[in-house]
């Protein structure tokens, strides 16, 4: 609908902003344990899918 569109565009740069903070927060959190612990423990699938947030950021920045 015009209205959800509306309303996502305008939510846009908060959620940019957003998803910049968590992927700053908790991608070295995920480095610093996984290298505590000498070898990965967290898993793939999960770390991969904090790295996408990388792809999307750079995509909505047009740096990608």
């Amino acid at each position: 609908s015009r209205v959800g569109d509306a309303n996502l565009i305008a939510s846009a740069p908060a959620m940019l902003e957003l998803l910049k903070d968590i992927l700053g927060e908790v991608r070295p959190e995920i480095s610093r344990v996984n290298s505590d612990a000498g070898h990965t423990i967290f898993n793939p699938v999960a770390t991969e899918t904090i790295d996408m947030a990388k792809d999307l950021i750079a995509k909505a920045e047009g740096s990608e």
